[in-house]
This record gives C-alpha cells, sequence and structure tokens, in this order.
C-alpha cells in the first residue's frame, strides 16, 4: 500500500516502526472530542450552510466514513497499545450506535443499497450531467428509473472499486472501470472547476486523494497510478499538517452549493493520523556516502 506518512518525513525521510509505546493522553482526548460529536441517533453529523446560518445534517455518507476510521482506530490502537482499554470501549460502543443509523438508511427496495438520509428524510435531489470523461465502464451515482438523471462522478467510482476489492471480487471484472479512473485522474487538474466537472459531490479536491488512498488500503491496487498522480499535488498531506480543519469544505450538491462541512469526520482523520504517527518514527538518509541504512530504514506502507 501507498505511503501516505512518507511525505511528512522531513528532508525526505523514511519512517521506522517504534512497537507499543503506551497508551497516549493526546490521542485518547482526540477520541474524547470525535465521540463528542455523535448525534442522539447514533449519526456523525456534519453541517450545511444555508445563507447565514449552519444546520446539523446527519447522513450515511458521512456516518459510514467515521464508522470506517473508528474500526480502524480500533484495530490499531488496541493492537499496538496505544489506545487505552477504555478508549476502545467508548469506540466500540460509538461505531455500534453508528452502525444503528446507518441500517435506518437502507433502502427498503434494493437489497444491499442505502440512501444518503434515512428514506423519509430523502428530498430526491440529483442535478448535474455527464462528465467529460464518461467511458462506457463507469458506474452512474444513483439508483433512479431509466431516463432520469444520475451524473457520474469520479469519487463515486473509486469508492465502488474499494468495496468491490473488499469484498474480494475479481479485478478482472472491475479493471475497465479502474482504467477510466486512472485515465480521468490524468484529465483533472484538481482545479475546483474542474472537481464540478469530475467530482460535482465534493467541494475540496483532497477528498479524492483521500478516496484513491481508501481505496488503495482496501486492496485496489490498479488504482495506484491515479494516487500517485493525485497525490502529487499534495493536498492530503497540507490538510493533515493543518490537523484536519474542521470547518474545510468537503461535500455539497452538483451545482456547487450548498457546502457541506463535517467536524466529526475531520476529527476522526486527525485521530487516525495521530494514532499512525505514533507507530511511526523517522528514519534520515545517513550523511555518510554510503546513504541511507536499509536495514534501519522502513517505509511505512499502510
Amino acid at each position: 500500500m501507498p505511503d501516505r506518512l512518507g511525505d511528512m518525513a522531513p528532508h525526505g525521510g523514511a519512517w521506522k516502526y517504534r512497537g507499543p509505546q503506551g497508551a497516549d493522553g493526546a490521542l485518547s482526548a482526540s477520541v474524547a472530542a470525535l465521540l463528542a460529536e455523535q448525534a442522539e441517533r447514533g449519526a456523525f453529523p456534519s453541517h450545511v450552510a444555508a445563507g447565514d446560518r449552519s444546520i446539523a445534517d446527519e447522513t450515511c455518507f458521512v456516518t459510514a466514513q467515521v464508522a470506517l476510521l473508528m474500526t480502524e482506530l480500533i484495530e490499531k490502537g488496541e493492537g499496538r497499545g496505544l489506545l487505552a482499554g477504555p478508549d476502545c470501549r467508548a469506540l466500540r460502543r460509538a461505531r455500534a450506535r453508528a452502525l444503528d443509523f446507518i441500517e435506518t438508511c437502507a433502502a427498503p427496495d434494493l437489497a444491499g443499497a442505502f440512501h444518503f438520509y434515512p428514506p423519509e428524510n430523502e428530498d430526491g435531489e440529483e442535478g448535474g450531467g455527464d462528465p467529460p470523461f464518461l467511458r462506457p465502464a463507469l458506474y452512474r451515482t444513483w439508483f433512479v428509473a431509466p431516463g432520469e438523471d444520475s451524473p457520474v462522478d469520479l469519487i463515486v467510482n473509486i469508492n465502488i472499486l474499494a468495496c468491490l476489492a473488499a469484498a474480494g471480487c475479481d479485478p478482472v471484472k472491475s479493471a475497465p472501470a479502474a482504467r477510466a479512473v486512472v485515465a480521468a485522474c490524468r484529465e483533472c487538474d484538481l482545479s475546483r472547476s474542474a472537481l464540478r466537472a469530475f467530482a460535482p459531490y465534493y467541494a475540496d479536491p483532497c477528498e479524492l486523494e483521500i478516496a484513491l488512498a481508501r481505496a488503495l488500503d482496501l486492496g485496489a491496487e490498479a488504482l495506484r497510478p491515479a494516487h500517485a498522480q493525485v497525490a502529487a499535488h499534495g493536498d492530503d498531506a497540507r490538510d493533515r499538517n493543518a490537523g484536519r480543519p474542521r470547518q474545510r469544505a468537503l461535500y455539497c450538491n452538483a451545482h456547487g452549493r450548498p457546502i457541506w462541512r463535517a467536524p466529526a469526520l475531520q476529527a476522526a482523520r486527525h485521530c487516525r493520523d495521530r494514532l499512525l504517527a505514533l507507530a511511526e518514527i523517522p528514519v534520515f538518509p545517513s550523511s555518510s556516502p554510503g546513504g541511507s541504512h536499509d536495514d534501519d530504514a522502513k517505509v511505512c506502507s499502510r
């Protein structure tokens, strides 16, 4: 898997596994801040701008992403002794509540599908036309009747390929879609205007890099060239080094407005960043003529 911590190491240093360190107080505080974001129904809400107001918005989409990150925190934090038992138990309880909320968003008429909101809250607003990178192998965003609008979103396709890889599906069958995603990432300059065409539901190009890294974590190896192309812009590194700003714009409707922000999701990402950083120490290239010592340096691959 790709090294997403490598670009955190100053002066091109690699990273070396540090081993169990004992529970970290700052990480525990970050986890507590994350759990405080959970809503009564179990969702981790985002906030959508409505004029001069900010409205809490509970979605399956954001809650599922936080739940995935909590799973990683539990598995890696507990396994390496970096999270205390009470923190892991609290994360498990919060994850169970989050999954209960996600289940309320299950589509009643299509097994395995989920709505963005619980069905009673769906408003049906879609919008958007076909993008310039459209290929026959790509997936449309929504399950709709023939003739109804359902745009093609690049990040939606990356998430689908990640799910197929995690489920152990034959990568040969998804190869055409993966090639289309790689080609699209070569075409996208990651400007805000390009993002409107390539990923109309996303307000920041950082989300493209995060989605690609997650897909690689789950085994979608065919997307590695796409990740390399996008990661060269450094958006995820900047977001991480800024501490995952809580109010960064994350998502939007297909026409670009309104904007969603998700402090809970950014908090979960910050917890994960800290957990991974605690498990690694920088190993700098040797100043000797022989260069770095391969026996000591080990790139952190996730």
